[in-house]
């Protein structure tokens, strides 16, 4: 018996420089506690617009780990670093992984629901200006269908902690 083929993320390196590339010199590369990080995706979670987006319960978890991770659409985990923009980049993953089971982890469904979860969290323009680095990168992006309104859920003011600068260099 053979076993099944895994689906290769080759658009990963690129989604990320694409990301680095949006958010530069931005608030949304500035750091956050993992506790925080914490906090702030479930007060994400508690929202009906994120309920209506993933109705199903996400367990956040602060790790031993350096880096972040999504490894289903129910599970979200904080390293010991964590940008501002991780937090939706992780939830990107989540609906990701409950609205298009298999898709790739960084492909075109993922990447429209980042700037989508964007959007919501951050605002019209920073959602923006990752759909245009996306482009630059010359990465497809799918148009998720999302009611969405209101203000930012995660502004820079709602944000407590952390020193939110983007990081020298």
């Amino acid at each position: 018996m053979t076993a099944p083929r895994r689906r290769v993320d080759r658009d990963r390196q690129a989604a990320y420089d694409a990301e680095r590339f949006a958010f530069e010199g931005s608030w949304l590369l500035g750091t956050v506690p993992p506790d925080d990080a914490v906090r702030l995706t479930e007060r994400v979670l508690a929202t009906p617009a994120w309920r209506r987006l993933h109705p199903e319960p996400i367990t956040v978890l602060r790790t031993r780990r350096a880096d972040s991770y999504c490894t289903s659409d129910r599970r979200v985990g904080f390293g010991t670093v964590v940008e501002v923009a991780t937090v939706a980049h992780e939830l990107a993953h989540a609906v990701t992984h409950h609205r298009h089971p298999g898709a790739v982890g960084h492909g075109p469904e993922w990447r429209g629901w980042f700037v989508a979860i964007v959007a919501m969290l951050h605002g019209d323009e920073e959602a923006a200006g990752l759909a245009e680095a996306f482009a630059t990168y010359g990465l497809a992006v799918a148009r998720p269908r999302v009611e969405w309104t209101g203000r930012p859920l995660l502004d820079a003011a709602a944000i407590g902690g952390g020193d939110h600068r983007p990081p020298a260099g």
